[in-house]
């Protein structure tokens, strides 16, 4: 019997649409792939100038600064911005208000990346809404949100790690004020400072807060820790 020969349809024939949606979903879970998808054909790549592309691309393996992308991911990290990418947003908006002590804009970033769904930038937001505030509704309803999003399968931890990340490759200028941790029973034995400024730190499970108050004000003030650097608890 004759061998039947199947021959694949050129890719000229995908229409544009679901092949922009194709090299979106790619660049999401890795920039080499993207680039190496763009690199397979001219159709591929001119797909990968759409819009959707910019605002779905992962950004791990970018550093947060600009002096330290490597030579054509300025551009591209621009147009990240410029597409609403929520990870671009978020990094934006923390330099912006720890490095640049542009607070204003960065809150605004950050919160723009909160609503396009970036679990770190709730996060930061909430901690910062927090700071100004002890009993802020929205910094606690922001951190709650964060918490009990299903998809966060790091949890507030995860966002601690991110947040940290980000947080060490910059030039901090703009701290945040930490808070006595304020619970709303008289008997709360969680109601004080732990640890000093030059202490440690202690992890608590969920369980051991007495409060939702209660417990945000301590992640506030281990994000401080973070903030202030290593060298200030020796």
């Amino acid at each position: 019997m004759e061998e039947t020969k199947h021959h694949s349809p050129a890719i000229g024939s995908v229409p544009y649409d679901l092949m922009a949606e194709i090299v979106s979903r790619v660049g999401s879970s890795s920039l080499k792939a993207l680039v190496n998808t763009k690199l397979a054909c001219k159709e591929l790549n001119e797909a990968g100038a759409d819009v959707r592309v910019f605002q779905r691309a992962s950004l791990e393996s970018l550093p947060a600064v600009n002096w330290r992308l490597p030579d054509g991911a300025s551009s591209f990290l621009r147009r990240c911005e410029e597409s609403s990418n929520p990870e671009s947003l978020y990094r934006l908006g923390m330099v912006e208000y720890f490095s640049s002590n542009e607070t204003e804009s960065g809150c605004e970033l950050l919160k723009k990346a909160s609503e396009l769904g970036n679990l770190e930038a709730t996060y930061a937001l909430g901690l910062i809404l927090l700071s100004e505030d002890s009993s802020s509704f929205k910094g606690l309803a922001l951190l709650n949100k964060v918490e009990k999003n299903k998809s966060n399968k790091k949890g507030i931890e995860g966002c601690r790690s991110k947040s940290e990340k980000i947080l060490r490759q910059l030039w901090i200028k703009k701290t945040i004020r930490r808070r006595e941790i304020v619970c709303c029973r008289h008997t709360c034995r969680n109601g004080r400072m732990r640890g000093g400024w030059r202490g440690q730190w202690s992890t608590y499970e969920e369980e051991s807060f007495c409060c939702q108050a209660c417990k945000w004000n301590n992640e506030l003030n281990d994000f401080v820790r973070i903030l202030l650097g290593p060298k200030t608890y020796r």
